[in-house]
């Protein structure tokens, strides 16, 4: 990217530099006493003031980075704001931006919608054919379980004959963060 104007900088001191890195992997998971307090006010501050415009920035085509992608798709999760399942579902299947792709995940899931859910079974269909792609296909898989369980549905089996394969070069790969981030979201965010 190029140099920023102090406008710019504004926008990613108060939009993305508290989230990105926290929210990579589910990194906020390991977070303790005042920081995880702190990370958790910073997000219902961010989520109750970050209107579409901010999410439009945030989510943007062009001069924006996966930080922003994955600050934006976290906000539009918490928020459960439906209107961006298309914008947010369309950047998955895209995939421009290494690691954004948990952030949609994520939203996507929060969302919960068929349409969502969709763009979720779209993101399998495309990316967990080829072993070597190494995307955000956990995190789709775990969004399709997690979903799964939630809603009574069983769409996670269709993709486990090929989920084996695509994971036998992969030994770190698992299912588990993807649900203790849902808990964590569940209890802290949509009481």
């Amino acid at each position: 990217m190029a140099s920023m104007t102090a406008e710019e900088e504004r926008f990613i001191e108060e939009w993305v530099k508290p989230f990105y890195l926290e929210i990579l992997h589910g990194n906020f998971l390991a977070l303790e006493g005042s920081e995880r307090d702190e990370f958790i006010q910073t997000c219902k501050r961010a989520c109750s003031t970050a209107g579409a415009a901010i999410l439009h920035a945030l989510l943007a085509d062009d001069d924006v980075s996966w930080r922003e992608h994955i600050s934006g798709a976290w906000i539009v999760g918490i928020q459960r704001n439906h209107d961006f399942t298309n914008r947010v579902g369309a950047l998955l299947l895209e995939s421009r931006y290494c690691y954004s792709g948990q952030g949609h995940v994520f939203a996507l899931a929060a969302l919960g919608t068929d349409d969502a859910k969709q763009y979720l079974m779209d993101y399998l269909d495309r990316y967990l054919v080829n072993e070597d792609d190494w995307y955000d296909q956990a995190w789709a898989l775990a969004a399709i379980a997690w979903l799964d369980q939630a809603q009574g549905t069983s769409n996670k089996q269709r993709y486990m004959e090929r989920w084996t394969r695509f994971v036998a070069n992969k030994p770190n790969w698992d299912l588990e963060a993807f649900s203790r981030v849902m808990e964590f979201c569940d209890e802290l965010f949509w009481e």
